[in-house]
């Protein structure tokens, strides 16, 4: 079932909203007390104080989108997390406290990870399962006491959400609130809100909303040191010798997405910023994106196929780190099926035969932003240049992840290769970027470095695990599908943005 909120930006909207979650909550916790009390179903008693848990939650979600329209704006991932249970969960459980309390790593981790263990248990507590041939009871799958519990805690949250006042924000407050939002949502920024300085900072600052605010200054500061260097490339601004600077070449690339819509806007931008890369959508066509890169007369014919390649290769890296997306020449086309057409001749009808699942990642079709092509810019400035062979290993890597990922179908499966080239790529990228030293155990490095992108220590041993089966002869890696390697890709993703944007602020301090 589809939870849908219909906030149109007025204070009684909001308020009818609000007090509906907040009315239906309370009759799911009565009678979750009633089954408890009366009827001793402690799974079923669980499983309305959960529902009820994700109503408070979709409150917390529907203040702030409020919050959002009040200011012109959306958030683009509101009904995403409408959706979600555990995400519901993960908001009724953190939500109240974010303008009340110093929030702190441990705390949001603490918040997602009991999310998840609500959810699990609801769900043991409502199918019936079979493990080695024997039966588990829904019923002996929670006790009395955690049914009690789990009322307990969503009744006190319930007088939380009714005592809050989410419009009592001023507009700052609001904008403020909004960006906190969005940049917690994005994979990149999140890593960077729960580092080390980040955290260092609030207990300092003492207030959550000053803590935002200088969050907020800290990101735009060094957005526009990154845009600014990168303008400064772009451009070429270095001096050169004027014939050799001269324009001579034009070459165009057409990108492939299966991440990503391309709508003008956003390349409008980017183009009022940079003469020698111009971005053109493809008519009819919005998961295209054609790349025109100008080259200069110091580039001669012979060199020429060369220099377009690694200029259309740096771009579509950093393009696919900067949006987190899937950007490349191709995609695959035959993920589910081999075949034009297949009949049933005896019932006289078409059939349908697929491979389940299909060997296509869903990365959520968003559409591709001012910020993405900003994070673009950072990445392609920051990716070290032609001279600097010795960074170019992690690179090298993450392009060959990225074609390994557009050559796999039915008729040659390469999620593995794919895995260990974007594991490699992130074991080399942290040794070019001083995060590891090549002769310590790499898996202590991995847990230190990604410990505010990954808080939980089970997702980074995962990631370990699967990674580690390269590392030994022969090499037979399980456990790998489409989803580990899409996963990976996006660590490798966050940890390169955060590390550029690290030495975008070190620079600026230099």
């Amino acid at each position: 079932m589809r939870s849908v909120s219909n906030v149109q930006g007025t204070p009684a909207d909001l308020d009818g909203m609000l007090e509906a979650c907040a009315s239906h909550a309370e009759d799911l916790l009565r009678a979750a007390e009633l089954l408890l009390s009366q009827a001793r179903l402690p799974n079923v008693a669980y499983h309305l104080a959960t529902v009820a848990l994700e109503e408070i939650g979709k409150a917390e979600i529907v203040g702030m989108e409020y919050s959002a329209r009040a200011t012109g704006k959306e958030i683009p991932w509101s009904q995403k997390h409408m959706e979600d249970h555990v995400r519901k969960l993960f908001w009724a459980l953190w939500g109240p406290s974010f303008a009340r309390e110093v929030i702190t790593r441990d705390q949001v981790a603490a918040s997602q990870g009991l999310a998840r263990r609500i959810h699990a248990t609801r769900l043991s507590g409502l199918y019936v399962r079979l493990e080695a041939g024997i039966p588990h009871i829904p019923r002996d799958a929670v006790s009395e006491s955690e049914a009690q519990s789990l009322i307990s805690l969503a009744t006190a949250r319930l007088g939380l959400q009714r005592s809050s006042c989410s419009r009592a924000l001023s507009p700052e407050d609001r904008e403020d609130l909004l960006w906190f939002t969005q940049a917690a949502e994005n994979q990149h920024t999140r890593g960077l809100i729960v580092g080390g300085e980040s955290m260092r900072k609030l207990p300092e600052l003492g207030s959550v909303a000053e803590w935002i605010r200088w969050l907020r200054r800290q990101f735009e500061q060094a957005e526009a040191l990154g845009r600014c260097l990168a303008e400064r490339e772009l451009s070429r601004e270095e001096p050169q010798p004027d014939e050799a600077a001269q324009d001579k070449w034009q070459l165009r690339v057409r990108f492939r997405s299966s991440s990503h819509s391309i709508r003008p806007k956003p390349l409008q931008s980017w183009n009022s910023r940079s003469s020698c890369i111009r971005l053109r959508p493809v008519d009819r066509h919005k998961d295209q994106l054609d790349v025109e890169f100008v080259l200069p007369k110091a580039v001669q014919a012979q060199a020429l196929w060369w220099a377009g390649y690694n200029a259309a290769r740096r771009f579509v890296v950093a393009l696919n780190i900067g949006s987190g997306g899937c950007f490349w020449w191709h995609l695959p086309q035959h993920v589910d099926r081999f075949y034009e057409k297949l009949v049933d001749l005896e019932q006289d009808c078409e059939v349908v035969i697929e491979k389940r699942p299909a060997l296509k990642l869903d990365w959520g079709r968003g559409v591709l932003s001012d910020r993405d092509l900003a994070n673009t810019s950072l990445c392609w400035t920051m990716l070290p240049r032609a001279e600097e062979a010795e960074c170019h290993e992690p690179f090298d890597h993450y392009s060959t992840g990225l074609a390994f990922l557009a050559k796999n179908d039915i008729h040659l499966q390469l999620e593995a290769n794919a895995y260990e080239q974007f594991y490699r790529s992130l074991q080399s990228g942290m040794a070019v970027y001083g995060d590891w030293d090549r002769a310590g155990p790499f898996a202590e490095a991995f847990h230190l470095a990604m410990s505010a992108l990954l808080p939980e220590a089970e997702e980074r041993d995962k990631y370990l695990r699967l990674g580690e089966q390269f590392e030994v002869v022969p090499i037979r890696p399980e456990g790998i599908t489409l989803t580990e390697v899409g996963e990976m890709k996006l660590l490798c993703d966050a940890y390169f943005l955060q590390t550029f944007a690290r030495l975008v602020r070190h620079r600026s301090r230099h």
